[in-house]
């Protein structure tokens, strides 16, 4: 009974707290990563188009911070490689958590993907908007990958 509470209270968490904040590892003592149990996959992964996804988000991020006479980002493909590995390892139910990697991290989950789902996620977070307007960074990627019930995760990670 006791692990059926627990689960019950990270899935309540999970599903209020539908996005994270991690910035460079100098930082993380006043910003701990979140880390949620998921619900296993249900049934087989749903074809979505997540580089359309990515894209755009990166399309967004740029003109945002353009609006803010902040330097555009260029898309790293080690960046975008990483970002997409740790949103497939979130769509597979193991976890909603930040990596370990020393990057500013903004992670998010949602039943309607989009690139504006997750952009205006972020955006309305102070934390990630804050990650998202860092004058020092110069690259991005940005990772989506969907779990079998067809809830999309993604990944933006900003160095």
């Amino acid at each position: 009974m006791k692990n059926l509470k627990r689960a019950a209270i990270a899935l309540a968490s999970a599903a209020v707290m539908s996005v994270g904040v991690v910035s460079p590892a100098s930082a993380l003592s006043s910003h701990p990563a979140l880390s949620f149990r998921l619900p296993a996959p249900s049934s087989s992964p749903v074809s979505k188009d997540a580089g359309h996804i990515e894209n755009e988000t990166v399309r967004l991020l740029n003109d945002y911070r353009a609006s803010r006479g902040l330097n555009r980002l260029n898309v790293d493909p080690g960046l975008t490689s990483q970002a997409r590995g740790w949103s497939q390892r979130m769509a597979g139910g193991s976890s909603f958590a930040h990596s370990n990697s020393n990057v500013f991290e903004n992670i998010a989950w949602n039943t309607h993907a989009g690139s504006d789902s997750f952009f205006n996620q972020w955006k309305g977070s102070p934390g990630h908007n804050r990650n998202m307007l860092e004058a020092g960074v110069t690259k991005v990627g940005v990772g989506v990958a969907y779990a079998p019930d067809g809830k999309a995760y993604a990944t933006m990670q900003l160095s």
